[in-house]
């Protein structure tokens, strides 16, 4: 718990645990907009925790989007990254979780930190759904 919460709140907090399934219900519907993630966290640009509803947040998300260059950069790599995760997953995940790329975007090779065998063993039992 954070700092912020003070003593006399803390045995009002509940933590929760969530199930492996509630976990891949939450996963899945996340999948695709993970690549973009992955893709910010390349190009050193923090979209985790931006607010649609703060001023602030949306100035520095549109950014982003400032250079038509760093534009098709990001959505290169982050169809590189779809393209790796890919690779990894179940066959029948593939064409379920696979994001319609504008014409012309070119996959951009970037660092991508392997797998290790025990992560690439989960993407290969991941099942997406129909």
């Amino acid at each position: 718990m954070g700092s912020e919460i003070g003593e006399n709140d803390k045995e009002k907090v509940t933590v929760n645990k969530a199930s492996p399934a509630v976990l891949k219900n939450a996963w899945t519907q996340y999948a695709s907009q993970t690549v973009f993630m992955c893709a910010a966290d390349q190009m050193d640009f923090e979209i985790i925790g931006l607010s649609p509803d703060v001023e602030e947040d949306v100035k520095q998300a549109l950014q982003l989007t400032e250079s038509r260059e760093g534009l098709r950069e990001f959505f290169g790599i982050a169809k590189f990254i779809e393209k790796t995760l890919l690779n990894r997953v179940h066959n029948d995940s593939r064409k379920r979780i696979q994001i319609p790329w504008p014409r012309g975007v070119e996959a951009l090779p970037c660092d991508v930190e392997p797998l290790n065998s025990a992560q690439i063993a989960i993407a290969k039992k991941y099942r997406a759904p129909h």
